[in-house]
């Protein structure tokens, strides 16, 4: 782990649990929605490590629950923000109250034959107040998409993404467990490169999570997910 980087995110950390969970009833409060900079180091499970600005890597496997290959590839994180919006008109009723969309962007980079190639990891998902816990959101993620950044070079990025390879294991393991996960989940696997360059999953009845709120106000926003994450948030200023 990088020093530094886990000594800054340690003391946000105990900063928001001397704090408190500052505004009551936390997982419906309206100071949830908006626009927000991750500014905590990725640190979920899985993490290979840093590289030499401290940006944390992990494999596109791990990154992306194993849905885009090849799974081996190393991304770096350069950036991640996290939206909650309400659902749009019409999809509210389908979901329990209180129920938004979670959307997490990560900004990734990674080394192809000493070029860098730059791309984009949406997660779409749904959160809801907790039932039981006033300080907690359940969170179901929904669909990804993986797509080129703007400015990446494309023939790259189809070199990469077109026919990436897999391993023997992968070859004679996945069609079953892709089956599976599509009796069990509604997963809709990546079906290749679309014309825009974009590859996409999604899932109907995904499996749900939750984020404890250590604490919240109009602002920031530290959370503790149901794996040992801790993600610590600032409201973008254009964010109202």
């Amino acid at each position: 782990d990088h020093p530094e980087v886990v000594a800054a995110t340690d003391e946000l950390v105990r900063t928001g649990l001397d704090l408190g969970t500052s505004l009551p009833n936390s997982g419906r409060s309206p100071s949830l929605l908006g626009e927000f900079d991750v500014i905590s180091t990725a640190t979920f499970p899985g993490q290979l490590g840093y590289d030499d600005e401290g940006l944390a890597q992990f494999s596109l496997g791990r990154m992306s629950f194993n849905m885009f290959a090849p799974r081996d590839l190393v991304v770096t994180v350069k950036k991640m923000t996290n939206t909650l919006a309400p659902l749009p008109s019409g999809e509210s009723t389908k979901h329990p109250e209180g129920t938004a969309a979670y959307t997490v962007i990560c900004d990734l980079k990674t080394n192809v034959e000493g070029q860098q190639l730059d791309m984009v990891f949406t997660s779409e998902a749904v959160s809801w107040p907790d039932e039981a816990d006033p300080n907690r959101l359940a969170v179901a993620f929904t669909a990804g998409t993986l797509e080129p950044a703007e400015g990446a070079d494309v023939k790259l990025w189809r070199s990469v993404f077109t026919s990436p390879k897999k391993s023997l294991r992968q070859r004679l393991t996945e069609p079953l467990t892709m089956w599976m996960m599509k009796k069990m989940i509604g997963l809709e696997a990546p079906k290749g490169l679309g014309a825009d360059g974009k590859l996409r999953y999604s899932m109907s009845k995904p499996p749900a999570g939750y984020l404890d709120i250590m604490y919240l106000d109009d602002d920031f926003r530290i959370t503790k997910g149901n794996r040992g994450s801790v993600v610590i948030v600032d409201r973008q200023i254009s964010s109202n």
